[in-house]
């Protein structure tokens, strides 16, 4: 699986000088695929999987600290918010609605608001990276298999 972009390097100009290798694209296009080379990064499932649980867990315990929810509610709104069902049973800001606490409920609030966002995007990072993991291994056993 590739993360970010593969910037293609050409084999053999690998000069110091910065204007020598700023080269136009008319000379880049006349480069045959032989001379191209990409650099791949991988992220192992594993590292996926457990920084997905890390940041359920790091939210479970932020919950049930300000909302007063045991562990397993904290994960179970975590999880639910995160993967975009929303059920809607676990609101955080209900348990400290009165007036005088308007400040601090907003505050949590604007914290959950903040867990929520990052959250959902390493969620759909995680989700785009297993995928594609799973996307070559299904590549893979379909040439094996001689379908592909």
């Amino acid at each position: 699986m590739v993360v970010g972009v593969d910037w293609p390097i050409i084999k053999g100009e690998e000069d110091d000088d910065d204007e020598e290798q700023v080269s136009s694209s008319s000379s880049l296009e006349s480069n045959t695929a032989e001379q191209w080379t990409t650099n791949e990064v991988t992220i192992p499932m594993s590292t996926c999987l457990s920084l997905f649980f890390f940041y359920i867990a790091a939210g479970s315990i932020f919950f049930s600290w300000c909302e007063d929810w045991n562990y397993l509610d904290g994960s179970y709104f975590c999880f639910v918010s995160l993967v975009t069902i929303g059920f809607g049973d676990f609101v955080p800001g209900q348990t400290l609605g009165s007036s005088e606490n308007a400040q601090q409920v907003d505050g949590q609030l604007i914290l959950c608001s903040i867990y929520i966002l990052l959250g959902m995007a390493l969620m759909a990072m995680c989700f785009h990276l297993t995928q594609e993991r799973f996307f070559i291994a299904a590549k893979k056993l379909g040439k094996a298999l001689h379908l592909v």
